[in-house]
């Protein structure tokens, strides 16, 4: 049995004071004298009030909390030795527990006694072992508080016909866990009287009192033995179901406490095994053969690459080497595509960290390089022979524009290795100045690299615009020729003007100014005159023409022709008799 916590940790120390001592009952010993040595319940002694047990808040939260007496988490408290209320189960708590190997509770006996201390009335446990017949062991604890054993089934010889259960009882104290009872309840117990064991007869086919079983025969090695107890390993009978049957609690000799032969994978370390882990998972601490796992045992653990066993090697070409690792360039062994391998981890010395020898191109900068890129291009910043790139070697490299290889400015290519261009402060051919960056500033050179002069398309110092060839003095909204911009007054309608340069123009060029109307009540004189005396010739005009024409008609139509009201009188138009 493992090592219990709390008040079972404490079974060690009392055991070898053979006392569990009961907190108090809250009497005093002059008032209760008479029931110290007597059973707990015996007439006219006190006795404790049943006290309800709630499960605490914290129960569950893997922290050993006040009033808990174990608590391994949520998830396994009741799988375990801790129940789910978190209290611990031990042998002797009159709860059988699998969990705990557990075949049987010791029979026990409360007791009154004086509490040595307080000298208060209280109850200490008496477990009891029979001498004979079946009984339960107790379990055995030092002062190391590690308890052991108990709780299993123990045959003793069958007890006598004469005597009883309870007369061949011997008492021995034990220290057992035990709740606190802060209240009493006074009032008498009756008395506990025990009936007597009958006496049994192992072997007479039926079972009497105190047998397990009795099925009349003298075979051990059947359902039942011949004591009357049921087969159980450690009995040292060998059942048909067992491999062996030692009769001892010994582990680890030739037959286990599970009544198996010694084999690997029964979790037991046993003689030529150097671990056993119970499970069939070969790559953990313990392989399927019992054995520690090592580098050369052909089984791949962890932390090793490759495990080739007996055909780990260190020689060229071996898939896996003696150090369980797969070949790789810094192992300080020179495998099958490797120039050379010198183990450690310098790239600039006579094996780089590719495993290669040292050349130039192999992105590796060496003593004798001032650079190494890894290519071989020769025009980038460094050049096949592993030369920094440099102005002036006749090589067009990294950023150059030009490298004509030698020291003058004015030709074709500078000495910085750039095409000759406006601004770079050279006078090249074709440029009439090169003031670098003063062009378009100092007033003397353009940013052409030309003198500067209106019209030339460079709004220079003085200038208020120049479009070149664009200037115009007629073109509406036009820079000028004389590089000044548009503006009221320079004789062009331009943008937002209304008017320019005309003398009925305003001075802002927004309205033309309309001359003042004379003071007249009629039209002048003249256009008067010249109107009647036209209206008047045509009135004669047409008089005379009528007239001809009328004559030319009477010629020739006689009398008969009808007369114009013209040529009647006005007297004989007003008369009543004419019918017109």
């Amino acid at each position: 049995m493992k090592k219990q916590i709390h008040a079972v940790a404490l079974l060690g120390v009392l055991t070898l004071l053979g006392m569990v001592i009961i907190p108090s009952l809250g009497l005093s010993a002059t008032t209760t004298s008479d029931c110290v040595g007597k059973p707990y319940g015996y007439p006219g002694c006190p006795v404790k009030s049943a006290s309800s047990s709630s499960v605490p808040a914290t129960c569950g939260n893997g922290v050993l909390d006040t009033a808990e007496e174990c608590d391994f988490g949520k998830a396994r408290n009741g799988l375990t030795n801790c129940t789910s209320a978190c209290e611990l189960l031990y042998c002797g708590d009159d709860i059988i527990s699998p969990s705990l190997a557990e075949e049987c509770e010791p029979d026990k006996e409360e007791m009154y006694v004086k509490d040595p201390t307080t000298g208060e009335l209280t109850t200490e446990i008496h477990y009891l072992s029979p001498s004979c017949g079946v009984v339960c062991t107790v379990p055995t604890c030092d002062l190391q508080n590690n308890c052991n054993g108990g709780c299993k089934r123990k045959f003793n010889p069958a007890c006598p016909a004469s005597k009883t259960s309870e007369s061949s009882m011997s008492s021995t104290m034990l220290v057992s866990s035990f709740n606190a009872v802060s209240s009493v309840n006074v009032t008498p117990a009756p008395s506990a009287a025990r009936a007597p064991v009958a006496a049994a007869i192992c072997g007479n086919g039926t079972m009497d009192a105190g047998e397990q079983c009795d099925d009349g025969n003298q075979i051990n090695t059947d359902n039942c033995t011949n004591s009357c107890r049921l087969p159980i390993c450690g009995d040292a009978f060998v059942q048909p179901w067992e491999q062996c049957d030692d009769g001892n609690s010994v582990d680890t000799d030739a037959c286990s406490n599970k009544c198996k032969l010694p084999a690997c994978g029964d979790g037991i370390v046993e003689s030529g095994e150097e671990c056993d882990d119970a499970n069939q998972i070969n790559a953990d601490n313990c392989t399927n053969q019992c054995k520690l796992p090592k580098c050369g045992d052909a089984i791949m653990q962890p932390g090793e690459e490759c495990d080739d066993g007996l055909n780990n090697s260190n020689a060229s070409g071996a898939h896996c080497h003696t150090t369980c690792k797969l070949p790789k360039c810094g192992d300080g062994v020179m495998d099958m595509g490797e120039e050379c391998d010198d183990g450690n981890a310098t790239n600039d010395d006579a094996c780089s960290n590719q495993c290669k020898l040292p050349r130039c191109g192999d992105g590796v900068i060496q003593a004798s390089e001032e650079c190494d890129d890894g290519n071989r291009v020769n025009n980038d910043d460094c050049n096949n022979l592993c030369k920094l790139a440099a102005c002036g070697n006749g090589i067009r490299e990294a950023a150059e524009a030009c490298d004509d290889g030698n020291q003058s400015n004015n030709d074709s290519c500078t000495n910085e290795c750039k095409k000759p261009l406006c601004g770079d402060g050279f006078v090249q051919p074709g440029e009439y100045c090169d003031h670098g960056q003063s062009n378009g500033v100092d007033g003397l050179c353009d940013t052409t690299c030309r003198v500067p002069s209106c019209g030339d398309g460079i709004v220079q110092s003085g200038e208020e615009c120049d479009n070149g060839r664009n200037n115009s003095d007629t073109f509406p909204n036009s820079c000028r020729t004389s590089c000044r911009k548009s503006s009221c007054g320079d004789q062009v309608v331009d943008k937002g003007e209304v008017c320019d340069g005309t003398k009925d123009c305003a001075p802002d060029c927004s309205a033309i100014l309309k001359p003042a109307a004379p003071v007249q009540t009629q039209p002048p004189f003249t256009l008067y005159g010249i109107a009647l005396a036209a209206f008047g010739s045509f009135g004669v005009i047409a008089y005379i023409l009528r007239k001809r024409l009328h004559s030319l008609i009477s010629k020739f139509a006689g009398e008969k022709v009808a007369q114009s009201l013209d040529d009647i009188p006005l007297d004989e138009i007003e008369m009543p008799w004419h019918k017109w």
